[in-house]
């Protein structure tokens, strides 16, 4: 699926790219894919992977007619190095550069961040993203003091922004609507990728000891553990973990940074989950280990019966799961 969202970037000739952390799961091919294309991929945070480093570039500048636009991106609170920000937009807009900071934060994250007044004054305008759209409604609002748009996920709204207006910059979101048709040759691309999909994934034989049969399989799937565990997998299948994905899709929120918890086919394997009957989801994997070995030998030493406390909060986050408690959260799913 990462050469889908590849070869659709390249038709929509983007000038710069700000990855949320979900976006850099496409392991090193978006960064190898924006190198090769000469395409700023912006990373304002800092990051613990040397090709991340190597690939990325704080700051991006974008020329609009005789205008420029200086970008930053903030991907994960723990590496916002707040100085070396600040300096990046003052000598930005010493430029004369109209500055733009794209947010994957919390919006209290954020409002942290742009405590700093030497920050503020630089920022034309702030994009967060996502945004919780039961909150918000996808306005166009301020974040101390500074325009703020709310970006929806993905293929849901596109932001437009035009140099102008009191602050420098001006926004306007457009939404893209279901009976929107279709760009031909993205279709294609998406159709190639679900067609290789369905030949690759291959089916269990009941009875039959598991075997890797495709590539992107980098776990055992809740399938074939449900050849052994009928009645495990039976409950797996009426709880929530079950339902996650599809959980997403009704909420209009099926993108890469909420998949990373919300599928364990995406986790493992960096393909986004086409559709199917058993909706993925929270695998057993998630919980019990990858399960390759215990699935080939039936090794019951092999996997994790009962998860850490710490393995369910790294999902059940307090931000995500106010009210989770590990101990109450594993008896309601208990299979």
């Amino acid at each position: 699926m990462a050469q889908v969202v590849l070869a659709a970037s390249a038709l929509m000739q983007y000038h710069a790219i700000a990855p949320s952390a979900g976006d850099l799961l496409l392991d090193d091919r978006l960064l190898k894919w924006c190198k090769a294309n000469a395409i700023p991929l912006v990373v304002s945070t800092r990051s613990t992977d040397p090709q991340i480093a190597e690939c990325s570039t704080p700051l991006a500048q974008v020329s609009v007619g005789d205008r420029t636009v200086a970008v930053m991106n903030l991907v994960t609170e723990g590496g916002v190095d707040l100085r070396a920000l600040t300096d990046m937009a003052t000598k930005a807009r010493g430029r004369g550069d109209h500055v733009i900071l794209v947010s994957h934060l919390t919006r209290p994250q954020t409002e942290t961040i742009l405590s700093n007044p030497q920050l503020r004054e630089c920022l034309a305008v702030v994009l967060i993203a996502p945004f919780d759209e039961a909150t918000t409604n996808g306005e166009v609002s301020s974040l101390a003091g500074i325009p703020a748009a709310p970006l929806p996920p993905a293929a849901h709204a596109i932001a437009q922004l035009s140099l102008g207006g009191p602050n420098g910059v001006g926004i306007q979101n457009h939404r893209v609507t279901e009976d929107a048709d279709p760009d031909p040759d993205v279709a294609k691309l998406v159709a190639s990728y679900l067609r290789q999909l369905g030949e690759t994934a291959g089916q269990s034989v009941p009875g039959v000891p598991w075997t890797m049969k495709s590539v992107e399989y980098q776990f055992a799937p809740a399938q074939a553990c449900g050849e052994c565990h009928p009645a495990q997998y039976d409950a797996w299948r009426r709880g929530p973990h079950a339902g996650s994905v599809a959980a997403l899709k009704l909420e209009n929120r099926a993108m890469t940074d909420c998949m990373v918890c919300h599928s364990e086919y995406l986790r493992r394997t960096r393909w986004l989950p086409a559709a199917s009957e058993d909706g993925g989801g929270v695998e057993c994997s998630a919980c019990h280990g990858d399960g390759v070995v215990h699935a080939l030998t039936r090794d019951p030493a092999r996997i994790d019966r009962t998860p850490l406390d710490a393995l369910c909060q790294v999902c059940h986050t307090p931000d995500h799961s106010p009210h989770f408690e590990p101990v109450a959260g594993r008896e309601a799913i208990r299979h």
